[in-house]
């Protein structure tokens, strides 16, 4: 092949990856695999075509008389690899496409693709790099790698003072300042509190990898405890270079020791909602989110053939339209997962679940929706329906701008668990199942004490609790670091405490079987788990507070449907074991927080 050909046959490479990668925009954002995943494969034949390409004849590439490819043009073309990696993990949840992502974006930041690409002149170029400066910004921060994620706020602070000054930019100024404000208050706020002062130790999803059993009391030993203490890989993230042989860590397919019961219940699909006023965010990145749709997730292992971690939808500040159309193509795909796992791991009595959490402003009978949506058309005078007054006549409708549980129940025909932070969270939770399938629902508090109610600097203290419950806990104790032996001794203190109350749950005649069943479930049964200690953290709380009428007691604490009435009995072998263990805990932190913030004595 001539130079002239190979010039020739590049340009027509390019030319079909620029159309596949444009017709992505046209995909539906949800759907049955089938919809969209043919697309993305032939997208990602093309852009390997493409990339192959031009390194195995960029020295005629490079050619000015030929072609003239420049640096910052391939940092164009890796740009959109690492998109389109990033998008297909959006719409699988592997881990392995996210971090595919930042192989690409990573090298175009360390080979220096946009070095020199002031020297070209060109704002439209310049405005580019930016924005791939942010999309590698929120895929480090989904790899907890917040160390990189501060460096690069500096790189993007610099970039961004070039670009408004070098090329008087005065329409673009509010934009990027806007985006480096946001930057700055997510990252202050995911590292409020630090592991060994080190952000990069903070870590949401949950991990294969678990202290080894004791083979006589099925709990933890002393021993192999110390030994997991001592450990350097951290509790909640799989250590890469640990010899099986050596290694006091075992794979298991739950997150504790108990196996609850022989069905398993298995989510599928996690819908993720949030519509705040006030929110600690980053582009439509919610902390809140973030933290949830990390601890609904593994990191995906590379001997897996397919992501076993649920479809995600996430829905920022959706109208009515938006949550009915994700909701229902949850019902109807209940059997068409994404991510299918292996015959291995899938049984007949598997049944595929939805979790969905709202994270939203609450108003009237229900949380907000954002929707243009108005009721003008109620006030005509013409109206045939006579009232004494507009607002009388208001009143007779639903708010469609408004998600009641009334819109929630018909979805529950298939298995649904909930979590609501809001304000109005207790105006979402069920008073009984209108179908068989199981539904729980774990509502926050309805007021936060003073330092926790703006959101827009902390993030939800209840889903804090749900996806790291010791670093909420020394949220609330104000601990701004720990270190990490002793994070580790907290963790495992709280899991060796988690594993009795659920061996105590199974037991209860008492406890709904919606419970049991999610029980079996590594995700919900971590949720149902840290909703109990966040319960009992809390009333330990309010009690030094002084809080008193059971009222005002109520609106401070979370609540679920279906009731757990062993948190409500101070006697309860429940309440006894996370006590004990919220009382160790404090003492292992700290021991001035035990007697200062939680217990009287």
């Amino acid at each position: 092949m001539d130079e002239k050909q190979v010039v020739n046959q590049y340009i027509s490479l390019f030319q079909r990856s620029h159309r596949y990668f444009s017709g992505l925009r046209e995909l539906p954002n949800n759907g049955p695999k089938k919809l969209w995943q043919p697309y993305f494969q032939k997208t990602f034949e093309v852009f390997t075509q493409l990339w192959k390409y031009q390194l195995d004849y960029r020295s005629i590439l490079e050619k000015k008389d030929r072609y003239g490819l420049k640096r910052y043009e391939i940092g164009e073309i890796a740009s959109r690899i690492g998109q389109l990696y990033y998008h297909y993990y959006l719409r699988t949840s592997d881990t392995r496409y996210l971090n595919e992502s930042f192989v690409f974006y990573e090298a175009i930041r360390t080979r220096g693709y946009f070095k020199n690409i002031l020297q070209e002149e060109n704002a439209v170029l310049y405005n580019k790099m930016l924005r791939y400066y942010a999309r590698f910004i929120v895929v480090c921060l989904l790899l907890n790698k917040r160390q990189l994620v501060s460096e690069m706020l500096i790189e993007l602070r610099e970039h961004v003072t070039i670009y408004l000054n070098h090329f008087k930019m005065i329409k673009g100024q509010e934009e990027w300042e806007l985006v480096i404000k946001e930057l700055e208050n997510f990252y202050q706020a995911d590292t409020l509190v630090t592991i060994e002062n080190s952000p990069d130790n903070i870590q949401y999803r949950l991990s294969l990898i678990r202290p080894k059993r004791s083979s006589t009391t099925g709990f933890v030993s002393q021993k192999d405890r110390r030994r997991f203490l001592m450990n350097e890989g951290h509790g909640q993230t799989p250590p890469s270079d640990l010899d099986s042989s050596e290694s006091i860590f075992e794979e298991e397919d739950n997150l504790f020791t108990i196996q609850p019961i022989s069905n398993t219940i298995r989510i599928n699909d996690a819908i993720l909602l949030t519509n705040r006023k006030q929110n600690v965010k980053f582009s439509e990145l919610t902390l809140d989110i973030y933290r949830v749709m990390q601890s609904i997730e593994r990191y995906s292992s590379l001997s897996e053939k397919q992501s076993t971690n649920a479809r995600k939808s996430m829905l920022y500040r959706p109208n009515y339209s938006e949550v009915f159309s994700v909701l229902s193509n949850s019902l109807d795909n209940s059997s068409d997962n994404n991510n299918e796992p292996s015959s291995s791991t899938i049984t007949a009595n598997t049944m595929n679940a939805t979790l969905y959490y709202i994270s939203a402003d609450g108003i009237g009978n229900g949380i907000s929706l954002n929707t243009k949506r108005k009721l003008n058309n109620l006030s005509s005078p013409t109206s045939t329906i006579r009232y004494s007054s507009f607002e009388e006549q208001l009143d007779k409708f639903v708010d469609p701008n408004i998600l009641t549980l009334n819109d929630i129940l018909p979805f529950t025909r298939k298995p649904l668990f909930m979590i609501v932070e809001s304000d109005n969270s207790i105006s979402l939770i069920p008073k009984e199942r209108r179908f068989s399938s199981s539904l729980i629902c774990l509502a926050s508090p309805t007021v936060y004490f003073s330092k926790f109610q703006n959101l827009s600097i902390t993030g939800g203290l209840f889903t804090h609790f749900l996806s790291s419950p010791i670093l909420a806990l020394c949220s609330l104790g104000g601990i701004k670091n720990i270190d990490k032996l002793i994070f580790k001794e907290c963790e495992n203190t709280l899991l060796i405490c988690f594993n009795e109350v659920i061996k105590l749950l199974l037991q209860d005649e008492e406890v709904d079987l919606s419970i049991k069943l999610f029980l079996d479930n590594d995700f919900t049964r971590a949720y149902l788990m840290r909703f109990m200690f966040c319960y009992i953290t809390l009333e330990r709380y309010i009690d030094i507070v002084g809080i008193v009428e059971e009222k005002e007691r109520r609106a401070y604490l979370p609540s679920c449907y279906p009731p757990m009435s062993c948190l409500s009995n101070q006697l309860s072998m429940e309440v006894n074991l996370l006590t004990k263990a919220l009382r160790q805990i404090l003492n292992t932190l700290d021991d001035s927080l035990a007697t200062s913030l939680f217990f009287k004595n």
